[in-house]
């Protein structure tokens, strides 16, 4: 069995200078560079953020093995053990290298089918976490490609500007029935007159304050979704992004677009 080597970013949060970071962030002109549609305007926020984070954050790129769940210290010595007698054998050639090599082979086998097995018995499914990241680590594929959705006649919609039409329309639907497809214009909210924007309900838009009580209320522990924010970076910095990022929100509200590209898609 080979572990497959993988790289991350890892982010020395104690060196942090917070001071900076926030300077950074209050004297930010978001009004300029949250112009435009959502996707780019999301863009932009992101890029500026993680410039400011890489600038003022200690960082480093560490790469190690993909591990299994089940995969314990005991088995990857063994494993470690396996690879340096092949090294071995493949350097002297002899039958007496080859046996031992065969020998911890088998070992490591057996040892994986144990502990596979034995992690599977103890797996708790009220551990959400630990019970997905399982699920994860049975399916070969890994893919994070939306499957293909059917429209509201059942016929199946494959290609990605399809499906982000078609989940523009769904999520949009909930406030405002009115939703021309995105191929029908060029910016997402130009669409909207004066008059749809004043009908839009206000007790469905965001508040600097919602948004800094939901920042700050993040869970510091988990894991990094696939715009490489942590959550730690979000709660540390929640009073400087929150009247951005409520801007941002009200912004996807009203103009009944989700943030949802092709590029995202696939």
């Amino acid at each position: 069995m080979n572990l497959k080597a993988v790289s991350r970013k890892v982010w020395k949060y104690a060196l942090a200078d917070y001071a900076s970071i926030s300077d950074s962030l209050d004297s930010t002109d978001w009004d300029l560079l949250l112009s435009g549609d959502v996707d780019t305007c999301w863009e932009s926020w992101k890029n500026h953020f993680m410039s400011i984070m890489h600038r003022f954050i200690p960082h480093f790129t560490s790469v190690c093995s993909e591990s299994l769940p089940w995969i314990n210290s005991t088995v990857l010595k063994a494993i470690r053990k396996r690879k340096s007698l092949y090294r071995l054998y493949k350097r002297t050639g002899s039958q007496l290298d080859h046996d031992k090599y065969k020998q911890q082979r088998n070992t490591v086998v057996s040892l994986l089918r144990s502990r596979k097995e034995e992690y599977f018995q103890n797996l708790n499914p009220s551990n959400a976490k630990g019970f997905w990241k399982s699920i994860k680590s049975l399916n070969s594929n890994n893919s994070t490609v939306i499957p293909s959705l059917n429209n509201e006649a059942g016929l199946p919609i494959n290609t990605s500007q399809g499906k982000a039409e078609l989940l523009n329309e769904f999520f949009f639907g909930c406030f405002n029935r009115r939703c021309p497809p995105l191929s029908e214009a060029h910016s997402p909210a130009s669409h909207l007159s004066r008059t749809d924007l004043q009908e839009f309900p206000e007790e469905f838009l965001c508040t600097e304050d919602t948004v800094a009580d939901m920042l700050i209320s993040l869970d510091p522990s988990k894991s990094t979704g696939v715009d490489n924010i942590s959550a730690r970076m979000l709660k540390a910095c929640a009073y400087s992004i929150a009247p951005s990022l409520t801007k941002f929100f009200n912004l996807s509200l009203t103009s009944g677009t989700s943030l949802v590209s092709g590029k995202q898609l696939e």
